[in-house]
């Protein structure tokens, strides 16, 4: 007769649930000792310390109406302004160059026109250069 093995596993774990099964009861359990501390009752303050950026809610972006080296800034950051205030004093000189070189082109371009407006009432140059001239 052939060794049945799946007769011999249920009878290996018959045997194994039987020797987990005992009739004595088991050990009272102890109790594990804690440690305690008494909190005595304070106030809650509502208040977090913190270092922190602040971003305004509100941000404007200022341009220049002119450039230039700025010679003076009389406002500090964080500073509130009012409409109107002087905030930087700029360096004129290079505005004041140009001032006087455009100046200088106006006046020659004025005798320009009207050295063409002779020409052009004489005969010698036509009215329409004159009238480049006059739009330039």
């Amino acid at each position: 007769m052939p060794f049945r093995w799946d007769l011999a596993v249920v009878a290996l774990c018959g045997l194994a649930l039987l020797t987990g099964c005992s009739s004595s009861p088991p050990d009272a359990l102890q109790p594990v000792p804690v440690d305690t501390i008494e909190v005595p009752p304070t106030a809650f303050r509502e208040e977090v310390v913190t270092i922190s950026t602040l971003d305004a809610v509100e941000a404007v972006q200022l341009a220049a109406q002119a450039g230039g080296r700025i010679l003076d800034l009389r406002i500090r950051q964080g500073v509130q302004v009012k409409p109107g205030q002087l905030l930087v004093l700029l360096n004129q000189e290079q505005l004041q160059a140009e001032v006087s070189s455009l100046r200088s082109a106006q006046a020659k371009d004025r005798l320009n026109y009207e050295r063409f407006d002779y020409l052009a009432r004489v005969g010698a140059a036509s009215a329409l250069q004159r009238d480049e001239l006059r739009q330039a």
